[in-house]
This record gives structure tokens, sequence and C-alpha cells, in this order.
């Protein structure tokens, strides 16, 4: 089954997968609606779908069985995507990573959540969020906390902190991002959540070995 709202998307990838051997497309849908209803209806034993389409109406225990292929516009798997999804891959990638992730998941015969994440599996790594290389551990999380909306004291229930070290560790974030405001950080936050690249976000780090770096 094909899940994606751009039907020139869809039909690229319609052709990709029409040309690995003993694969068909049962059925395509590009709405979130449209999607619900053939999930209530078939029982496909591979789902390729944006995760836009995949919301909280989506559980994954509606997923169970199925194995899940993201593709998104984006450069990086959603946080959230490790749930339900055995892989994605960025419609940015070259057609070589399509076709592989295509074929990886056509040719697999475990059905995801019957075994487990299946973490030999090389689409797996695929599933990593867009990295925060300056933030520690603890501020990551609080990070990734934000990205669902989750204010100060519903983060500090979650991780079991007090307030004020919420409050700390989101001014260090502020601090280490270049962030002026608190609505600058979700904003950011929620960029992060739907995968897109906040690298722009990070300072630029020093030449190794002091080296200086040759002027443009």
């Amino acid at each position: 089954m094909l899940a994606l709202p751009g039907l020139l998307a869809m039909l690229g990838l319609r052709q990709l997968i029409e040309r690995i051997p003993g694969a068909e497309v049962a059925s395509t849908v590009s709405t979130r609606d449209a999607l619900l209803r053939a999930l209530r209806e078939q029982r496909p034993d591979v789902l390729v779908a944006d995760p836009g389409l995949l919301a909280e109406e989506v559980s994954p225990g509606m997923l169970v069985g199925i194995r899940v292929l993201h593709i998104s516009p984006h450069p990086h798997a959603r946080p959230a995507t490790r749930n339900h999804a055995c892989g994605f891959v960025s419609e940015r990638s070259d057609l070589e990573r399509v076709c592989e992730a295509l074929e990886i998941i056509t040719d697999c015969t475990v059905a995801h959540g019957q075994r487990g994440d299946c973490v030999s599996c090389p689409l797996s790594k695929s599933l990593k969020p867009a990295p925060l290389p300056v933030l520690t551990r603890r501020e990551s999380e609080v990070f990734a906390l934000i990205s669902r909306g989750k204010g100060p004291t519903a983060i500090g229930q979650e991780l079991g902190l007090s307030i004020k070290t919420i409050e700390t560790h989101r001014e260090n974030i502020k601090r280490k991002l270049g962030l002026s405001c608190s609505m600058d950080l979700v904003d950011l936050a929620r960029r992060w959540s739907r995968g897109e690249s906040i690298d722009d976000a990070f300072p630029a780090r020093p030449a190794p070995n002091g080296a200086r770096r040759s002027p443009a």
C-alpha cells in the first residue's frame, strides 16, 4: 500500500516497486482519512507512507503485522518513527538508496511488531532523528519533550526533575543554539520533530588541531 500526498512521488514509487520481482501495489491513498479507511479494510504486507499521514488517529495497534517504510521530503526521520516503522528514506536520497530501502522492506518476511524492532535490519539505522551534537543527553531529552508540546511542569513530571531544573536546561539549550526566546525554542523543536534539518542552529565547529580555515 502506498500512502503519499504527492501525485508525482506516488507514481514514481509505484514504478520502482513494480520493478521488484514479486511485488505489486495493492492500493494507493493520498489523504489521512483515506488511509484510515484502507487500514480498516485491508491488511497489506507493506505500507510505504509519508509520516505526515500517520497522525495520532493511526495508532501503532493498527499497524501491527505490517512492515512500514516512511518516506518524506525531509532529510531525517521523525523522533516518534521508531515506534511503528521499520525504516525511513528521504525523497532527497539518491535513487539507489530509495530502491535499496524498497527492496529490503518488500523482501523481508518478518512482520513488524511481532518480533521486536529487528535491530539487525539495515533499515533500523535509518530511524535515527536529526542529531543534536551540542546538547547533553539530558538536554536532548528535554528538547525532545518540548518538540512534543510539553511545558516545564509536564517535562519535570516525566523526567522526575523540578521545574527549576527544567527551566535551567531550557535556558542552556537556548544559549547553546543561539535562541533568544522560548518561542524560538519551541519552533525549532517542532521543526526537529518533523524531521527537518536544524543544522543551521548549531554553531560552526572549529577545525581540528586548531587549524585555521582558509578564506573563501
